[in-house]
């Protein structure tokens, strides 16, 4: 009958020289997929620079926004002034006329430069619009990207 400890001994030295043929055959492969996911490693870190980055400019085009928004706001106030001066000087005649015909011209002006500042705020408003849709083009680029990483965890 077979000594317990040496057949114990056999199978140990059997499963040792399986794991170095095991090692030497997939040692390689293992190398080759540690380099590609380190290459999907780094450019997935490049992905996440871009996009915070983008989420600066973000973040700056919102406080721009706001600030146009309280002066828009701070116009309306002051308009709503203006309204409630002609309403006053109506009553008034003569040389309350050409007040108003100044006043009137002075309305236009602002108004104009509302306009121009609208145009302008149309404009940013447009390249907000081309940075959003940039990133969405990053974040479909970003979920590739980690669909092949799972596909390639996957075959492993």
């Amino acid at each position: 009958m077979a000594n317990p400890k040496d057949a114990m001994e056999k199978v140990a030295t059997g499963i040792g020289a399986m794991r170095k043929v095991l090692q030497q055959l997939i040692a390689p492969e293992l190398q080759e997929h540690s380099a590609i996911l380190r290459q999907h490693a780094e450019a997935l870190n490049g992905i996440v620079t871009v996009l915070k980055e983008h989420s600066i400019l973000l973040n700056r085009h919102n406080e721009r926004l706001a600030s146009i928004d309280g002066r828009l706001e701070g116009m309306d106030g002051r308009l709503e002034g203006i309204d409630g001066r002609l309403v006053s000087l109506e009553s008034h005649v003569g040389s309350v006329e050409v007040r108003l015909a100044s006043m009137e011209s002075r309305l236009e002006a602002r108004f104009a430069s509302i306009e121009t500042r609208l145009v302008s705020m149309d404009d940013r408003f447009g390249r907000i619009e081309g940075l959003l849709i940039q990133s969405l083009e990053l974040r479909e680029r970003m979920a590739r990207i980690e669909g092949r990483v799972s596909a390639l965890e996957g075959q492993n």
